[in-house]
């Protein structure tokens, strides 16, 4: 047994016999063996069997590394079939295994056998997690005991392995259900708020009317923003949101921002402050998520600020990146939960009287939207009841002139034509122009409107995404077939959209349900 191409072992293995009786196996994936030929070789492999363990025998290494693939319990290989050729191979397949694996690999050594060559080639295989080695001659219960050991591990990552898979797929139907929630939602928000807004537009409300009506709307936007919330969680977990960064000028988007939450801050009383280098100040990013993610740090400041606060927002220039400050004199974050505070559904302040009620998905967005451009974000709060500072760290763009905007119909009497198979949401929307002072024509799907827009085209055609037979997207294609330069001009009003898709149906703009009259009124007026 002193060749260098077989395995010394004890040809007898005490208690061998007996472990494993008939009805106590547990079932193992096979254990994948390659040695050199040798009778010591065969009978290893002899061995491994009559202890009860699963052995596939391999030819090669490359058949060995092929079989990687398949569910594998532990490998066992002796250092005489290592090679420069096809080592890379193994090695490439272990260290791109998932998360949860380690495969065990047992390397059978021979120290009298050791070439420098092979000495490197174990030491870049001992690097990779899973993998050991018994030195020879040894006995044959060690390496039975180190299988069962190994083999052992091996299921219990298999069983974290169906665990994640199952996770996964929970969390997979979680936010399946949370964008259909999102999107149902929607639909009874729409006339709501359209219906508040055209109410608005009345003269000579009594007080209480008025208050009434103030009081509802700003109801229905809380509600909006939870579904806002909802559904971009949703399309941010299942890498749905796709950016699209344009050079922007800084202080309009800040003003977006701040214009959103003003009506929180004057509810709570709260001194805003606004600070702003001189000169205009330039950016790279997706304006709609930059307002996205500051008014959400403006309205997280306000909620969790007592009544009459103070909140500054502060923009700071160094070298070539910016640092955008949104700091508040609120509660503060404790310290065990600053960790935490990013996390989905993560609240500060343990239910304390004056705070908002919420979904606690804010923060987690601000953080993952900022990511997605390749920002910094950091926090920092002494405590509790001291106050809360967010910093956004971003690059400065060179400066160039404000792009310009043209306006089309600022007051102008517009053909509308409004589609949307849900009733209620047309009709209100419907109402909304009419009121003002646009003409506007109904219809309750995709082929109704083909079917009125036969003979007259609308100016502008305002069309649902997701209706039944045909949707908004086909719509749209048909609309600018048949009428080619003299096609309305395109706006999708829905839940959600493909931006991609949006583009090549020819969709000039896309308002999410509900439309609020501010966001209607800036579409009419702007022409791309």
């Amino acid at each position: 047994m002193g060749q260098s191409n077989q395995i010394p072992v004890e040809r007898t293995v005490p208690g061998a016999a007996h472990a494993e009786r008939p009805g106590d196996a547990v079932s193992h994936p096979p254990v994948l063996f390659l040695a050199p030929r040798g009778g010591d070789a065969a009978h290893a492999g002899h061995l491994l069997q009559t202890a009860g363990l699963s052995i596939t025998a391999c030819a090669t290494l490359n058949d060995l590394v092929d079989r990687l693939d398949e569910d594998t319990g532990a490998v066992v290989v002796a250092q005489e079939v290592l090679h420069e050729a096809g080592l890379p191979a193994l090695r490439e397949h272990l260290q791109r295994q998932p998360p949860w694996s380690a495969l065990p690999v047992v390397v059978l050594t021979n120290e009298r056998r050791l070439t420098r060559t092979t000495a490197r080639l174990l030491n870049e295989l001992e690097a990779i997690p899973g993998v050991v080695f018994l030195a020879r001659p040894l006995r044959g219960i060690s390496l039975i005991s180190v299988l069962r050991n190994a083999l052992q591990a091996r299921q219990h990552q298999y069983r974290v392995r169906d665990l994640l898979t199952e996770t996964e797929r929970a969390v997979h139907q979680r936010d399946r259900f949370l964008a259909l929630l999102g999107h149902e939602l929607r639909n009874p928000l729409a006339p709501l708020r359209h219906m508040l807004d055209a109410l608005r537009l009345q003269d000579q409300q009594p007080p209480l009317f008025r208050d009434g009506l103030t009081m509802m709307g700003r109801q229905v936007d809380q509600l909006t923003h939870l579904v806002d919330d909802l559904l971009d969680a949703a399309r941010i977990s299942q890498g749905r949101i796709t950016l699209r960064p344009t050079r922007l000028a800084l202080e309009p988007v800040i003003q977006q921002a701040v214009a959103s939450v003003q009506p929180l801050l004057d509810r709570q009383r709260h001194r805003f402050e606004l600070a702003l280098p001189t000169g205009a100040l330039w950016v790279e990013a997706d304006e709609t998520r930059l307002v996205q993610i500051l008014t959400n740090l403006l309205g997280n400041a306000a909620r969790y600020t007592p009544d009459g606060g103070h909140i500054v927002l502060a923009v700071t220039r160094q070298a070539d990146r910016l640092l955008i400050r949104v700091r508040d004199n609120g509660i503060g974050i404790p310290a065990q939960e600053q960790t935490t505070i990013f996390e989905p559904f993560s609240q500060t302040d343990g239910g304390r009287s004056h705070s908002q009620h919420g979904l606690g998905l804010g923060l987690n967005l601000v953080k993952q939207l900022v990511e997605l451009h390749g920002w910094d974000l950091s926090l920092h709060s002494d405590g509790e009841d001291r106050g809360s500072e967010f910093t956004i760290d971003l690059p400065l763009q060179a400066a160039e002139d404000m792009p310009g905007s043209g306006a089309d119909g600022a007051g102008v009497d517009h053909s509308i034509l409004v589609v949307d198979d849900n009733r209620e949401a047309a009709d209100t929307l419907a109402m909304l122009l009419r009121a003002l002072g646009h003409r506007t024509r109904v219809a309750y799907g995709g082929r109704q409107a083909l079917d009125t827009t036969e003979n007259r085209c609308p100016h502008i055609a305002l069309l649902d995404l997701n209706m039944p037979g045909l949707d908004g997207y086909e719509l749209a294609s048909r609309l600018r077939q048949r009428w080619g330069e003299r096609a309305p001009r395109l706006i999708a009003v829905t839940g959600h959209g493909d931006p991609e898709r949006l583009e090549e149906a020819g969709f000039e703009h896309h308002l999410l349900k509900p439309v609020g009259m501010d966001a209607l009124l800036e579409v009419l007026r702007t022409r791309n």
